[in-house]
């Protein structure tokens, strides 16, 4: 009877993991260059090992600071925010509610 009993709380928390990934999404930060800046914008990363070094790169060569929070928000809504999972790894920001 003891392994079920084990079994349960394990389930439970799997229901909660899978419901805490539904309410994240990936941020398209091309769009949000493109939205913010115009269409020729596009998303640059300045450290592959930095998070924080998103920029857009505008047509006349500048590079401009990203606002992941807005991008969630336009992407995704009123209540998105922006969510790092690991500051070493640019691509791991979440769109979360």
């Amino acid at each position: 009877m003891r392994p079920l009993l084990l079994a349960v709380p394990l389930l439970l928390a799997g229901g909660a993991v899978a419901l805490a990934q539904s309410r994240q999404h990936h941020v398209n930060l091309d769009r949000q260059c493109e939205e913010v800046h115009g269409p020729s914008a596009r998303a640059l990363l300045l450290d592959p090992r930095d998070s924080y070094t998103w920029r857009c790169a505008l047509a006349d060569g500048q590079r401009v600071e990203i606002s992941i929070d807005d991008a969630c928000r336009r992407q995704y809504g009123d209540g998105w925010r922006a969510r790092m999972l690991e500051r070493r790894d640019p691509s791991s920001w979440r769109c979360v509610r």
